[in-house]
């Protein structure tokens, strides 16, 4: 009875261990692991951060990966032409992008 115990006990704390994370993302949303989405930086930003910025330049597709959202970094060129002009958002935490329904 006691090695059964022992055995249930150890496969209880395996179960647990092996479990996978959800995310949370910046205003609540929680998001279970292997799901991706697309966030927002802004829901306006032709408004407030100015009109070379659209939803699409402001947004990111994340994917929760066991708790962590991930992040895919646009590459820029030095010769590009104005499509990475929100580069700096790149290196914003993903706590500052939201699930908002995007206007420009």
């Amino acid at each position: 009875m006691k090695a059964l115990m022992m055995a249930l006990i150890a496969s209880f704390a395996i179960a647990q261990t092996a479990q996978a994370q959800n995310c949370v993302s910046a205003d609540g949303l929680i998001i279970p692991n292997g799901v991706s989405l697309k966030l927002y930086y802004s829901a306006t930003p032709t408004k407030t951060l100015g009109p070379a910025y659209t939803c699409d330049s402001v947004s990111r597709v994340r994917t929760c990966v066991d708790g962590v959202l991930s992040a895919k970094e646009i590459q820029c060129s030095q010769y590009d032409s104005g499509g990475c002009v929100d580069w700096w958002m790149d290196r914003l935490p993903d706590t500052d992008f939201a699930t908002v329904q995007c206007q420009n």
